[in-house]
């Protein structure tokens, strides 16, 4: 949910939740995911804005929340998921108070992640790395636990070859480098994964976690009661803190900047005819990240 605040021009602004700050883009092979095809996308351009804005899901975070949150009959709090490709950021909301945005690595301009509505179901701690059939995991064996796993210390699969784990290529966090999978620091995944477990299994005892510590070479699994909601988006316009951040279009996709920008900008309660138009320009074809301050869009 977003914060309201009285800016300094004395009108109620409502700023979206904090979203996520992407690193470098990295075109490089890494194994460790099976490739994913790329989802159809429709020619936003030849439709009207109404299409755009509903291709593009250009809603408030109370929109944007509302489906992901998993009511447990045994009073296990709400949790929000949300994986934005752009920035290179996991929002992870944790129902109690505590809200993270973990760095990832998403899936290069060759094998993109897909964006859309999954679900983790199950936590795989200390998992083997299988060779998916496909040509760049050619000659390759599998790889069973431990230090060189390309999967680290859990995975959580998303459905349809799609997993969310760790790696043992940290020096890629906050880039473009998977294929296809989205990849977290060792201590995020084991963070996120043994929240999930405590709060959606039975398997709550810290015993557990020092279980899958001291056997790094044996597999364990563990399957949650109820499956936890995960959203993909692609959304290269957030508003972090005070300021409009736009991310770079990683995956060549156009998205339509300037109404996007705009949207975002009247949601905040910020009349159209304040907007300095001069200022949006850098935002409308950003080759990295642009970060302008709010106060400094306004007239």
């Amino acid at each position: 949910m977003g914060i309201i605040r009285l800016t300094n021009l004395g009108r109620l602004v409502l700023l979206a939740p904090l979203f996520f700050l992407p690193g470098p883009l990295f075109t490089g092979g890494v194994l460790g995911e099976p490739p994913l095809g790329e989802p159809p996308l429709a020619n936003y351009y030849e439709q009207g804005l109404f299409e755009e804005r509903e291709g593009w899901n250009l809603l408030d975070s109370e929109q944007l929340f509302s489906p992901l949150l998993v009511k447990d009959p045994n009073a296990a709090p709400p949790v929000r998921i949300v994986i934005n490709i752009p920035a290179g950021r996991l929002h992870f909301d944790d129902g109690e108070g505590g809200i993270k945005d973990y760095p990832i690595s998403v899936g290069t301009v060759g094998y993109k992640t897909p964006t859309g509505s999954r679900e983790i179901d199950t936590i795989v701690w200390n998992p083997w790395w299988l060779p998916p059939d496909s040509p760049w995991a050619a000659g390759e064996k599998p790889t069973p636990p431990g230090p060189n796993n390309p999967l680290g210390p859990a995975k959580m699969p998303l459905g349809e070859s799609l997993l969310l784990h760790g790696t043992n290529k940290e020096q890629f966090i906050g880039q473009a480098a998977s294929h296809g999978c989205v990849r977290m620091k060792k201590k995020d995944v084991i963070e996120l994964a043994w929240f999930l477990q405590t709060h959606f299994s039975e398997k709550k005892e810290a015993s557990y976690l020092d279980l899958y510590s001291r056997n790094r070479t044996q597999t364990f699994v563990t399957r949650l009661a109820k499956p936890v909601p995960v959203e993909v988006i692609y959304d290269p316009v957030r508003v972090v803190d005070d300021s409009l951040v736009v991310y770079p279009d990683i995956y060549g996709r156009r998205p339509p900047l300037f109404p996007m920008i705009l949207e975002k900008l009247l949601s905040l309660g910020i009349d159209s005819r304040d907007i300095n138009m001069e200022k949006l320009g850098p935002t409308l074809t950003p080759a990295k990240k642009v970060e302008i301050p709010l106060e400094e869009l306004l007239l």
